[in-house]
């Protein structure tokens, strides 16, 4: 499996989704933002509600403007979202690993919880 990432990937959701559904349409032209993928391919993706309610998923496809997921991914719980909740590729603890080679020898585990970066 490949990760595909993007710099800037960001959009809303253009309809409501509930906590079992696998696609998510954001808003017109918004899917070219995100990468394309191939068969194995994958990217993360964060719904976010105004509540700060977060949920990551890990996108499988991509046709125009709806996104395949799986969703509840990385120890955190599907939920529905409503039309204008974000929905962005943001970098995952998973989307590092798999930069980094996921523990093997070509690299190092990535753990983070909650952190909070500070520029010095």
């Amino acid at each position: 499996m490949v990760l595909k990432i993007a710099n800037l990937a960001r959009s809303k959701l253009a309809v409501p989704v509930s906590k079992d559904e696998t696609q998510l349409q954001v808003l017109t032209g918004h899917g070219a933002r995100f990468p394309v993928l191939s068969s194995g391919d994958w990217f993360p993706v964060v719904l976010e509600n105004e509540d700060g309610k977060i949920e990551i998923c890990r996108a499988t496809a991509r046709t125009g403007d709806v996104i395949t997921v799986l969703r509840g991914r990385e120890g955190t719980d599907s939920r529905a979202y409503l039309a204008g909740d974000a929905c962005e590729l943001r970098m995952t603890v998973d989307a590092y690993n798999a930069l980094g080679g996921g523990g093997s020898s070509t690299g190092p585990v990535i753990s983070v919880s909650n952190a909070v970066i500070v520029e010095a």
